[in-house]
């Protein structure tokens, strides 16, 4: 049967920016989940055959203002002790921590908050920043909605170091490598402008393309949804042909 692969995963499938990576781990992503026709999907094209990413959240119009001092901090597998830690000497921003270990509570400036889909979405609106690991869904849709990111990759995982190395490359995002007050501080202090990155509906342009039987190339699909994108306003250089899978 033909299999079809759609994801972050395949876009390691190219020549993308790689930090922490071996033989063995590549060779674990390349054989973990084997297809016929993979789609690989990153924040840019990287002169390949990659398409952008799906951005699962819905985005009012008109968007809700942003509260200037509002922050999301989304670290569910560091140390809720850390965080707090990490985060002293910003009396100025209210901290809104979504953590899988806290109950939902308020003091001072730091809001704790229990997972919720919900919750975390509404909140993520009018943040005006986010602290959080280097995973492809969450940094996906604060591009779109312009978020100043703060990243700490995880250690030990090629994928979120990866990542992390790509948002550098890109100017997307300010990476760290622990969980520093002094590091935080400074980064409130002297961040850079956020990047908006305004990505098509890539969701639908797949369901078209696969109810259409995949008769457009990948190379060709991947033309036209970069051809939809902004970052900050401006249009960004197409993927040229030649490149190919390495």
């Amino acid at each position: 049967m033909p299999v079809l692969g759609i994801g972050h995963q395949y876009a390691f499938n190219h020549k993308v920016p790689l930090r922490g990576e071996n033989p063995v781990v590549l060779g674990i992503m390349q054989k973990f989940a084997p297809v016929k026709q993979p789609v690989g999907m990153h924040w840019h094209h990287f002169g390949f055959p990659i398409l952008p990413p799906i951005v699962d959240i819905e985005i009012p119009q008109p968007l809700p203002p942003v509260v200037l001092n509002k922050v999301i901090v989304y670290l569910p597998f560091e140390n809720p002790d850390a965080i707090i830690a990490a985060l002293a000497g910003n009396n100025d921003k209210d901290f809104f921590i979504y953590h899988p270990l806290v109950n939902h509570s308020d003091n001072g400036n730091l809001h704790l908050r229990q997972i919720s889909r919900t919750g975390f979405k509404k909140d993520l609106l009018d943040a005006s920043a986010v602290i959080t690991n280097s995973g492809f869904e969450l940094i996906s849709e604060c591009l779109q909605l312009g978020k100043h990111i703060l990243t700490k990759p995880l250690n030990g995982q090629m994928e979120q170091l990866s990542n992390a190395e790509a948002l550098a490359q890109l100017g997307y995002a300010t990476v760290i490598e622990r969980l520093d007050a002094a590091v935080i501080s400074k980064w409130f202090d002297e961040r850079p402008v956020a990047m908006q990155v305004t990505y098509p509906d890539v969701a639908r342009a797949l369901a078209a393309w696969i109810c259409n039987g995949r008769v457009q190339s990948v190379e060709a699909l991947a033309h036209e949804l970069w051809g939809q994108t902004l970052v900050n306003g401006k249009t960004i250089p197409l993927p040229y042909a030649g490149n190919r899978a390495a």
